[in-house]
C-alpha cells in the first residue's frame, strides 16, 4: 500500500513538473516582438504601411507624366466631314518639377508613418502587457500579505487565550484580514480582466498569467523603435509639409497647358478649305489669368496663410512632444534612482524594523498597533517596488534613445 502511494505522489510530481514546463513566462519584448511579426491585428497595420511607402513612391513619378488623353471623334449629320483628334493637358513648364521636392517629402512623411506605426503598436501592447504584469504582482503580493497576516493572527489569539493581548487587537487583526481579502478578490478582478484585454489584443488563446514584469525595456525593442516618437514624427511630418505647401503656393495657381491634334476627313471635297481630301490641325492653348487679382491671387494668398497657420501649429505639437520626452526623461531618471534606493537601503531597514518590532512585541515592549505599522510600511515599499517598474518601462518607452542602465 505504501509503494502504490509512492508511485501515485511521483506520477503526481512528474504531471505537475510538465504542467510547469509547458506555461513559460511570455516576456516584455517577445510581446512586442509577436505584435509586429504575428499577430494579424497589428503585423496587417505594417505591412498596409509598407504598401503605401512603395504607392507613395510611384506617385512621386507620376507626376512628370501627363494626364489622360481625351479622345475626340466628331462628324456631320450628312458624313461628310469626319474628324478624328486627341487632346492632352500637361502642367505649366516648370511646375512640376516645383513640386518634385514636395513629392519627396511626402514620401519620407510615408517612411516615417510606417516608424510611428511600429511605435503605437508598442506602446499599446506595452501598455496592456504591464496592466497585466502589475496586476498578477499585485495579487501575489497581496496573497503574501495575508498570509503574514494570518500567521501573526494566531500568534495574538495564543497570546489573548495566555492573557497577554488584549480583546481590541485580536478584534483588529480580524478585521484587518478581511479587509485585505476583499482587496485580493478587487485585485484578482482586475487581473482577470487585464489579461483578457492582453490576450484579445495579441490573439493568445493560451494561457499567459505567467508575465515577467521586468526592471526596464529591452535594448533591442528600443533600438528597433527609432530615436523619435509617435507624436515627434507627427508633428515634423505637418510641419515640413505644410512649410511645402507654403512655398508651393503661386506654383499651385499657375496656368496649365493644353495640346490637341485632329485628323480631319473630307468626303466631300468642296467642303474642305484646303482643297484637300484629308487635312491636319494641331492647337496649343495656355489658361490666361486674366483676373489674376481676383481668383489665381487671392487662392493663392489663402493657401500661404493657411500652410502658415497650419506650420505654427505643427511646430506647437513638435514643442509639446519634445516637452513630453524631457519630462518622461527626468521621470524615468528619478524612478530609477528610486527603485535602487528602495532594494537598497529602504527594503533592508523595513525588513530589519519588521524583525526588530516583532521581537519587542512578544517581549511585551511594543504594542500590536507598532507591529502592524512597521508591516505596512513594508508591504508599502513592496508594492511601490512593482508600480516603479512599470512607471520606467512607459518613461522609457517615451523617452527612446536614453541608454538603460542596470539598478
Amino acid at each position: 500500500m505504501l509503494s502504490f502511494r509512492y508511485f501515485a505522489f511521483l506520477l503526481q510530481c512528474m504531471f505537475v513538473s510538465c504542467i510547469a514546463g509547458s506555461l513559460q513566462a511570455m516576456s516584455l519584448s517577445e510581446a512586442v516582438q509577436q505584435a509586429w511579426q504575428v499577430t494579424s491585428l497589428f503585423h496587417e497595420q505594417l505591412e498596409a504601411e509598407q504598401r503605401l511607402l512603395g504607392i507613395t513612391k510611384i506617385e512621386r513619378w507620376q507626376r512628370l507624366l501627363p494626364n489622360e488623353p481625351q479622345w475626340v471623334y466628331g462628324t456631320t449629320d450628312d458624313r461628310t466631314d469626319v474628324v478624328y483628334g486627341v487632346n492632352e493637358t500637361v502642367g505649366f513648364p516648370g511646375k512640376a518639377l516645383a513640386f518634385l521636392r514636395q513629392d519627396r517629402i511626402k514620401q519620407e512623411i510615408q517612411r516615417t508613418e510606417w516608424q510611428s506605426k511600429r511605435y503605437e503598436i508598442a506602446e499599446a501592447v506595452v501598455q496592456a502587457y504591464l496592466d497585466s504584469a502589475v496586476a498578477l504582482a499585485m495579487v501575489e503580493q497581496q496573497k503574501h500579505n495575508i498570509q503574514d497576516a494570518e500567521t501573526l493572527a494566531l500568534s495574538l489569539r495564543a497570546r489573548y487565550e495566555a492573557g497577554q493581548a488584549a480583546q481590541a487587537e485580536l478584534i483588529g487583526s480580524d478585521l484587518q484580514i478581511r479587509q485585505q481579502r476583499a482587496d485580493l478578490a478587487t485585485a484578482e478582478d482586475k487581473a482577470k480582466s487585464s489579461l483578457s484585454k492582453f490576450q484579445k489584443l495579441l490573439g493568445i488563446s493560451s494561457d499567459t498569467s505567467l508575465l515577467e514584469l521586468p526592471d526596464d525595456l529591452d535594448p533591442t525593442v528600443v533600438d528597433s523603435l527609432g530615436r523619435q516618437t509617435a507624436d515627434e514624427n507627427h508633428a515634423r511630418n505637418a510641419a515640413a509639409l505644410a512649410e511645402s505647401s507654403r512655398e508651393l503656393a503661386w506654383w499651385s495657381q499657375a496656368p496649365d497647358v493644353s495640346l490637341s491634334a485632329q485628323r480631319n476627313y473630307y468626303d466631300y471635297l468642296p467642303g474642305s478649305p484646303s482643297g484637300k481630301l484629308i487635312a491636319y490641325n494641331f492647337s496649343i492653348g495656355i489658361t490666361a489669368p486674366l483676373f489674376f487679382p481676383f481668383y489665381e491671387w487671392t487662392a493663392a494668398r489663402r493657401q500661404r496663410e493657411q500652410a502658415r497657420l497650419d506650420e505654427q501649429m505643427a511646430r506647437l505639437q513638435l514643442l509639446n512632444a519634445e516637452s513630453d520626452r524631457e519630462q518622461a526623461k527626468r521621470e524615468y531618471e528619478r524612478s530609477r534612482t528610486r527603485l535602487k534606493e528602495i532594494r537598497e537601503k529602504d527594503m533592508p531597514l523595513a525588513e530589519a524594523l519588521v524583525e526588530s518590532t516583532f521581537s519587542a512585541y512578544r517581549s511585551g515592549k511594543l504594542g500590536f498597533a507598532e507591529l502592524i505599522l512597521a508591516r505596512r510600511t513594508l508591504n508599502d515599499l513592496r508594492a511601490q517596488d512593482i508600480q516603479l517598474r512599470s512607471t520606467i518601462i512607459m518613461a522609457h518607452l517615451k523617452c527612446l534613445g536614453m541608454e538603460g542602465q542596470k539598478s
